[in-house]
């Protein structure tokens, strides 16, 4: 392999380069750059001991391997740890462990110290024999460390004191029994006190080593929650507290791999929601917006009973037909990432998880300027639903059936709001929904295997996992006869009216075709649909729409829209 010259003439291989320039990249805190520079010397020697020490460090977010002995906690169970000790020569091996070493020391220094505390609080307030029992079993844990000894046998001492300051008051009490019964007494209770006393020592030795291998036993069975907590009420015995750190790296990477595999079976809702909650994990970020797309949880394209709303590429908003209330003034909107439209009012969700809104506010649909954490939102009606990011919704509006009563929801990764109720989908597959229940619109609690969710007038539409569709509620119209349906990617449900979005970009629609709103057949390269009362439109791949049914107030008026966000 050639060699490059330094600055001082030494000569350096092209490996030691990249390591010198990972390095120095850690020092001016470029994580992303000095993660460059180590993988390209692992490209090259993967049993680069220095470049997975410079992977450990960026990790951890150290500038100087030096560092690494200030760190909280012991790093042990790293694999770019454990691989830079395994490729390193005996010299090197020996400063990376020392850099454990101390973080170990101090580790068990600050676990002893604090039962030392803990111990010598309890003495203080120590007034009766069991007190004192106790504190001293606490002093027992810690034998060796500062006077722990020393404080043992004074607050066994004082145990006896206290015991024999108790029965000289029964004694008192108890004229007419013999002193020598006293004496024997006496004995028993010293007796019984260095036996409890060895209890506890027997306790102080052997139930932590119990509880750790417990909490072992809980970690390799991957119920990491339980071992969590196992290993912190062991506060800090032996290596707990790494142990905790590597529950929390498993299970989040345990949750990594649930989200990709909801992704990869389809399940894009609930595969969005799982990436949103690994906040950076990783590429979380990324896949999470990537699911959001493929979900249609995030419109781009909204339809209310009398206008049209559009998303563009650039976080804008455009908006066409009625403007009674204000409803569609939304050119100073930015940063948008998903738009809904309800009956006479709009809804952005931006960037940063808040929530804007215009139009009519008669029952407060539009009051959403305090909520924070938003990942999608729905509008139905007269209110406003919001998906917040730890999986709970949030609601507000017209009320009078209850399709605001949300407040109990819990893994919802889909929302979808209709006319008067409002359907919930679960982590699971399976549908929750309140509000009116006339003609058992609301009735979904045996649904299973659900992606996705559409909320009508007097209906509700379910896609499954296998691109099949179920709805139940009213019928006349025959909105709900979607059984024949399959290579469904999305669905839509208008007033009186369904419309289902195949995966080669067709359409088809069932259900009430009064003014032409199912009018649907002829469409091709559609990536998105967004219904209303009557009227149906389109997004096609290239960022424009189509449109189909009534067009009075314009709300139909798109054909010129162009550069629509395209999921």
């Amino acid at each position: 392999m050639a060699e490059i010259k330094n600055g001082t003439g030494t000569k350096k291989s092209p490996d030691e380069v990249l390591i010198s320039r990972g390095f120095m990249a850690l020092e001016d805190g470029d994580l992303t750059a000095a993660e460059g520079f180590f993988e390209q010397a692992l490209n090259t020697n993967e049993e680069n001991a220095k470049a997975y020490l410079g992977k450990l460090m960026v990790q951890l977010g150290v500038r100087k391997k030096e560092e690494l002995a200030a760190r909280e906690y012991p790093f042990d169970g790293n694999l770019n740890y454990q691989k830079a000790v395994r490729f390193a020569d005996d010299a090197f091996k020996k400063e990376l462990e020392g850099y454990l070493d101390a973080v170990n020391a101090r580790a068990e220094y600050a676990r002893k110290d604090g039962i030392y505390k803990k111990a010598e609080a309890a003495l203080q307030e120590a007034a009766t024999q069991e007190a004192f029992v106790k504190a001293a079993g606490m002093f027992a844990q810690i034998p060796g460390f500062l006077d722990a000894d020393g404080k043992a046998r004074e607050a066994m001492e004082k145990a006896v004191e206290a015991k024999k300051k108790t029965d000289t008051a029964n004694a008192e009490k108890e004229r007419k029994k013999k002193k020598c019964f006293i004496i024997v007494n006496t004995a028993i209770t010293c007796a019984a006190a260095l036996g409890i006393l060895l209890l506890i020592l027997n306790q102080a030795v052997f139930s932590p080593k119990k509880k750790y291998n417990e909490a072992i036993g809980l970690m390799d069975a991957k119920r990491y929650d339980e071992a969590i907590s196992v290993f912190t009420d062991l506060d800090g015995y032996k290596d707990s507290a790494a142990k905790i750190e590597l529950c929390k790296s498993a299970k989040t990477e345990e949750a990594y791999n649930e989200a990709d595999a909801a992704q990869k079976a389809g399940a894009y809702a609930a595969s969005a929601m799982l990436f949103e909650q690994l906040d950076n994990y990783r590429d979380a970020a990324a896949r999470a917006e990537e699911a959001w797309s493929k979900s249609g949880m995030r419109k781009t394209l909204a339809v209310g009973d009398y206008h049209t709303v559009g998303l563009k590429k650039d976080g804008t908003v455009i908006a066409v037909g009625d403007n009674t209330d204000g409803r569609c003034n939304v050119s100073g909107w930015n940063d948008i990432i998903a738009v809904a439209a309800g009956s006479y009012h709009t809804v952005g969700l931006k960037k940063d998880g808040t929530v804007v809104a215009v139009g009519e506010n008669k029952y407060g649909q539009c009051n959403v300027s305090g909520w924070t954490g938003i990942v999608a939102v729905a509008a139905g009606g007269s209110r406003t639903v919001g998906l917040k990011k730890d999986g709970t919704v949030v609601a507000v509006g017209f009320n009078k059936n209850g399709q605001c009563n949300v407040s109990g929801w819990t893994d919802i990764v889909a929302v979808a709001a209709g006319s008067s109720h409002t359907v919930g989908l679960r982590k699971d597959g399976t549908v929750v929904a309140v509000g009116e229940n006339i003609h058992g619109r609301c009735d979904v609690s045996d649904w299973t295997d659900i992606i996705a969710v559409a909320a009508g007038g007097p209906h509700t539409v379910g896609l499954k996992k296998d691109g099949t569709v179920i709805a139940v509620g009213d019928n006349d119209c025959g909105q709900c006869n979607v059984s024949g349906w399959h290579d469904i990617a999305a669905v839509e449900a208008g007033d009186f009216y369904t419309v289902g979005l195949r995966k080669n970009g067709t359409a088809l629609a069932v259900g009430q075709n009064a003014v032409g709103e199912c009018n649907v057949s002829g469409w091709n390269s559609i990536v998105a649909i967004s219904v209303r009362e009557t009227h149906t439109v389109g997004l096609k791949n290239d960022g424009t729409a189509v449109e189909t049914g009534r067009n009075s107030s314009g709300r139909n008026s798109v054909s010129g829209w162009t550069d629509i966000k395209v999921p």
